[in-house]
């Protein structure tokens, strides 16, 4: 992912709350300031890591915090198992569970704690995004509970007759949840062509049924593809 303007300064700003010492900053400003377009934040972060350690030496180790996180999940591990097992869909139960680690990130946030770790296992859920109403086939609210979607998933209208995903004709409890979500699979075409580009992180699954689409991909008519686009 290229760093932008605002993500540079968030890594600046995180790393004025490691140190307060001018020269390690003025080390880190140095660092930001002669990024290429190619560096990607991992880059950045580990030449930081390097001043840090060329400045002050090692860095504080994380062992303890690891295995508090470690011990605490391990102790639920029997009531997540039931979760995912019970589950309409398990699959999705424990995708939804393995991505609230990702909450524990001494680098991307300024505070982690173990009462909001603890609640997102509360809050982990899928949600299905259909058409707000009739375009052609697309799937809406009517037909994804006609077909017990929401006994696996939360649904949610799109807002607007649109066959795609269009932020700016979206509803705003549709834009919320898209803005909010930690894995974003978008399905069809439509989706693609109205999603791609846009910013986000987003996994694509679709038929190539198009000239321009099988052009693209350079692959035969109704290929399946699974695209992976970063953020």
């Amino acid at each position: 992912m290229r760093i932008s303007q605002a993500c540079a300064k968030c890594m600046y700003d995180h790393q004025v709350r490691v140190s307060a010492d001018e020269v390690y900053l003025a080390e880190v400003r140095k660092i930001i300031e002669q990024r290429s377009e190619q560096d990607t934040t991992s880059e950045l972060l580990y030449r930081f890591n390097e001043a840090y350690r060329k400045r002050f030496g090692a860095r504080d180790s994380f062992a303890d915090v690891k295995r508090q996180y470690n011990d605490l999940v391990l102790r639920m591990e029997d009531g997540i198992r039931s979760r995912i097992e019970s589950s309409a869909d398990p699959l999705a139960e424990a995708l939804a569970f393995a991505r609230i680690g990702n909450y524990i990130d001494y680098g991307a946030q300024n505070n982690v704690d173990e009462a909001t770790f603890l609640s997102l296992f509360d809050t982990a859920k899928l949600q299905v995004l259909v058409r707000g109403g009739e375009v052609l086939n697309d799937v809406t609210v009517d037909d994804a509970l006609y077909t017990g979607i929401d006994q696996i998933a939360r649904i949610l209208s799109s807002g607007k007759a649109v066959a795609g995903t269009v932020y700016s004709m979206m509803s705003q409890e549709a834009q919320r949840a898209l803005d909010e979500a930690d894995v974003i699979l978008a399905k069809g075409q439509a989706n693609y062509e109205s999603l791609s580009g846009t910013g986000r992180h987003v996994f694509y699954s679709f038929l190539c049924k198009c000239d321009h689409f099988t052009s693209k991909f350079n692959v035969p008519a109704l290929t399946g593809m699974l695209v992976e686009e970063a953020s």
